[in-house]
């Protein structure tokens, strides 16, 4: 019968009075702000204090602050958490969500960050007005509409006169209650022309330059029912061009200010610009670009972990910092610690697991930190209240421990289905899908030459479908790789077409594996796979989430696990059961075509077992490096193992 590591083994003993390891029980607090903090905490500190500089792009952007004689779009990209946000708030003197004048420039920001979907239009309205409101606070000699209503109604008339549609069904309608009508039936298309009225009083106003910011429109969130089909990243755009065009329709004369658009998303959304239609003709990058010059700047480099760190514990108050029961020294003092070795170490691998998401790599990171399971060496080390951080040997911060922490977090088995680290090794209890996973993966790294793709370089689906038919010619090996595709597309070990945001593994439906076209390969697949062959820890965690055979009854787990002998000894036999698998799936290409040349085209010719035994190798020399003589027999044992398991290997594509 086969069963598992993690089906049998429970954890609840570690959950008994627990009260969590020492940085956490001592400096929880502390340790939050300064990996994860709230928003409330943010914003009591002072904004520039905390923004990390970057002259290059500032001097960039700073050129949209004054009158640019031209309109312009400019959109950045970058990763969540990479500083769009805080780049634009530093260039633009942006103090929270309202309408400022700098100069003879008027600055709005649009923000979106959980708004609702269907109130994307009402953001627009609500700061569109503001604006207004700003412009006749700074200008009060401005002809207000409200005394000058019949001014305003010409200015529509002559300019958007589509707006006046009330007519239509009621033609002895006054000028007034057209206006009523407006403001009731459009109100964002009414601020938008009282807006641009005030504009147009240039004797009175001398703003000569308008700036739209367009921030955070994937924090938009989707009601439970909407009829727009539209990603809903892509309404504020939509609704930006409207605000554009409003602003633009002169009647042929041309306006007296530059408008300058600045638009912060993600990659993905980018995409989803340029290859989604607005109009039957054109696409939203097409149609800014009708309107204006259009720009990208890419917030390629973005800041390190620890510097984001630094700049947080900098900004708080000496006058709180230092005084004599402060904890923010110590905490400060645990968090470098422990955060530059994961930097030195796993620092990119944490980011690749998040999709580069620096804010849930931070949040990661802090799991890491408060980890009492794999982190802190010694529970007895210190009495309460005497907590102190003398030397960073009393935390195991070596790759494997970090690596633990992270994909087991506080339990002593791993589990694929709470880890953030998928299991390459997957494979199902009545359907043996040993190495399908792998060998699925193997075939887009090897076309990416082992490195990360861009997504503009993607693989067609079914061209892959096309080869594994053609090598195997088999129809159960056919459903094989066409799990394993969706496996490792469920993991985002295989990112989605261009024009497909890929976040988290809940919004990946069974209608988005099946209209998928084209995948290609992200960084963590590269890591991933570069780990395997450097040290076994991977391996010996995916043990635990395999159905294997004759799993001993007997077999007992300690409390921690570092290099586990009863698992590594698994490890070994497996393997080797593995190198059969992997014999029997390349006599059916050579069955099925005569030779390899195909299969060694597609897949290269390194068996995938070769790997795997590099990493239980290296691992083994690395940990026995410096171990006790009474180790001498099992390591000796182990070492002639793998030297059998090593030829065995070097036979699977003989």
């Amino acid at each position: 019968m086969k069963t598992k590591f993690n089906s049998r083994f429970s954890t609840s003993d570690m959950t008994t009075g627990w009260h969590g390891s020492y940085i956490q029980r001592f400096l929880e607090a502390e340790v939050n702000y300064l990996l994860a903090p709230s928003v409330s905490q943010l914003s009591q500190v002072e904004f520039e204090k905390i923004y990390i500089p970057n002259p290059d792009l500032e001097r960039s952007l700073s050129r949209y602050k004054t009158h640019t004689y031209s309109n312009n779009t400019c959109v950045i990209t970058g990763l969540t958490g990479s500083g769009k946000t805080m780049l634009i708030r530093h260039v633009f003197d942006i103090h929270g969500i309202k309408p400022h004048i700098d100069g003879k420039s008027i600055i709005i920001p649009f923000n979106f960050d959980n708004a609702l979907y269907g109130g994307v239009k009402d953001v627009f309205t609500r700061m569109t007005r503001a604006a207004c409101d700003c412009l006749k606070k700074e200008f009060p000699n401005l002809h207000d509409i409200d005394e000058y209503k019949e001014d305003f109604y010409d200015f529509i008339a002559s300019r958007r006169n589509d707006l006046l549609y009330v007519l239509e069904k009621y033609p002895s309608a006054t000028k007034f209650e057209q206006l009523a009508s407006l403001c009731e039936t459009n109100a964002f298309a009414f601020y938008s022309c009282e807006f641009k009225f005030y504009l147009n009083q240039t004797d009175i106003c001398p703003i000569d330059n308008v700036v739209l910011i367009i921030d955070d429109v994937e924090g938009i969130r989707v009601e439970v029912k909407t009829e727009d089909s539209m990603p809903r990243e892509l309404l504020p755009i939509k609704v930006t061009l409207e605000l554009i065009e409003c602003l633009q329709n002169q009647d042929g004369i041309p306006v007296p200010w530059s408008l300058n658009t600045i638009i912060c998303c993600r990659h993905f959304v980018y995409r989803l610009m340029g290859s989604l239609p607005y109009s039957l003709s054109k696409n939203y990058t097409q149609c800014l670009e009708s309107y204006a010059i259009c720009s990208q700047y890419d917030l390629r480099e973005s800041p390190s972990l620890v510097a984001i760190i630094q700049k947080r514990y900098e900004a708080i108050p000496e006058t709180k910092r230092n005084t004599i029961d402060s904890k923010w020294y110590l905490a400060m003092q645990v968090v470098m610690k422990i955060v530059n070795r994961v930097d030195d170490n796993i620092g990119d691998f944490v980011l690749d697991l998040t999709l580069k998401n620096i804010r849930e790599a931070l949040r990661k990171v802090k799991e890491i930190v408060f980890n009492k399971q794999w982190i802190q060496r010694n529970l007895t080390l210190h009495s309460p209240g005497a907590f102190q951080i003398t030397d960073i040997d009393q935390y195991r911060t070596n790759p494997a421990s970090l690596i633990r922490a992270l994909g087991m977090n506080e339990s002593i088995v791993y589990n694929s289905r709470e880890s953030i680290i998928p299991n390459l090794l997957y494979n199902e209890v009545n359907n043996n899908m040993e190495l399908f996973p792998l060998l699925t993966l193997k075939y887009f790294l090897y076309f990416a030459d082992y490195r990360e793709m861009s997504w503009d370089s993607s693989i067609r689906i079914s061209d892959f479908l096309q080869d594994v038919e053609e090598v195997f010619g088999s129809k159960k090996y056919l459903q094989h790789f066409n799990n394993s595709l969706r496996y490792l597309m469920e993991h985002r070990l295989l990112l989605r077409s261009a024009d497909q945001e890929q976040i988290s593994n809940s919004d990946l439906c069974e209608q988005d594996i099946k209209s998928t076209e084209f995948v290609y390969v992200p960084s963590l697949s590269v890591a991933l796979w570069g780990f395997l062959g450097r040290t076994s820890v991977f391996f010996e965690m995916f043990v635990d989430d395999i159905w294997l055979d004759n799993m001993s009854r007997e077999t007992q787990r300690p409390f921690f696990r570092g290099f586990d002998y009863e698992n590594y000894r698994i490890c070994l036999d497996y393997l080797g059961e593995l190198i059969d698998a992997e014999t029997t799936i390349f006599s059916q290409a050579i069955n099925n075509q005569g030779n390899g040349q195909k299969f060694f085209e597609i897949f290269g010719d390194k068996p995938l077992c070769d790997y795997l035994l590099d990493g239980l190798e290296n691992s083994l020399n690395a940990f026995f490096r410096e171990e006790q003589p009474e180790f001498a027999s099992i390591v000796t044992t182990w070492r002639e193992k793998i030297r059998m398991l090593r030829n065995e290997c070097g036979k699977i594509y003989d």
